[in-house]
């Protein structure tokens, strides 16, 4: 199974490296430019998606609703 981290601040690295210490293989993207042994940072947040069966959302903001670039809404 390929999770995906849409955030990797405070709270997202942390979490996702935590998942891939568990065995999984993480992707990831934040805003910032960020670096990881562990996770497969990618350029955008489209990637992480269609990269990805599952995708976590660790950003500062709320988001009541949220389109993800393959046209499903969650």
């Amino acid at each position: 199974m390929l999770i995906g981290f849409i955030g990797l601040g405070k709270l997202g690295m942390p979490c996702a490296e935590a998942v891939v210490d568990k065995g999984y293989h993480v992707n990831g993207y934040d805003i910032l430019p960020k670096q990881s042994t562990k996770i497969d940072i990618k350029d955008s947040i489209q990637e992480v998606v269609e990269q990805s069966d599952i995708v976590f959302v660790a950003t500062p903001v709320s988001y009541t609703h949220l389109t993800l670039p393959t046209n499903r809404e969650v």
